[in-house]
């Protein structure tokens, strides 16, 4: 068992990924290009109405992970440009990673049932860099056909690392961005997403 805690902040946007945004990214994003892009279909299993627990399989490893709700999330609100507001909340997040792949059957049964409600099959396209032990990630999602973007930053916490160095990297980022508004109502972390896509499923 492989486990971590991070830091995260996470916001959506309803369609694919703005050129614009990832102009940006690829151009003057601050931090170092960790690899080439990243393609992959993780499969997450339904949770109903739980916002802060996922438990996913990923490439054949299962992974879950929780919120901390004893930690008081930070509120994040960066509006030095008029034209580029940044809000939303920085969580704590507790992962729990299996050291050894799945078995083939059961890879099989959950894969068979990626379009249905016990697991959900997401495809992602990601761009990483790293910027001062921070992860900044750009990626466009696909959920039932329902296309979505995401930009995130995660950090994991260490005896080296802090809330304030987090903050601080996040900061530094922003003041290279032009006319990108990021709001609290796009802010919240993958479980909600999947709950927001079922609902949209449901009133289809």
């Amino acid at each position: 068992m492989i486990s971590k805690q991070t830091l995260e902040i996470r916001w959506y946007g309803f369609c694919l990924l703005p050129l614009t945004i990832y102009n940006w990214f690829e151009s003057d994003c601050p931090g170092k290009t960790l690899a080439p892009i990243n393609s992959r279909t993780d499969y997450y299993l339904w949770t109903k109405n739980n916002h802060s627990m996922s438990v996913k399989l990923r490439k054949n490893v299962l992974e879950m992970k929780w919120k901390d709700n004893n930690f008081d999330s930070v509120g994040l609100n960066l509006t030095q440009d008029p034209n580029s507001i940044w809000q939303g909340s920085i969580e704590r997040w507790i992962k729990w990673r299996h050291n050894k792949p799945l078995s083939s059957d059961l890879q099989k049964v959950v894969k068979k049932n990626g379009n249905h409600r016990i697991w959900i099959a997401v495809h992602k396209t990601r761009w990483q860099k790293i910027y001062k032990n921070v992860e900044i990630e750009i990626s466009e999602i696909k959920i039932n056909q329902q296309q979505y973007w995401s930009f995130a930053f995660e950090m994991e916490e260490t005896l080296k690392t802090s809330i304030h160095t987090f903050h601080q990297a996040i900061t530094d980022v922003y003041k290279t961005t032009n006319q990108l508004q990021l709001e609290n109502e796009q802010c919240y972390a993958y479980p909600s997403l999947l709950l927001k896509q079922l609902s949209i499923n449901d009133e289809k």
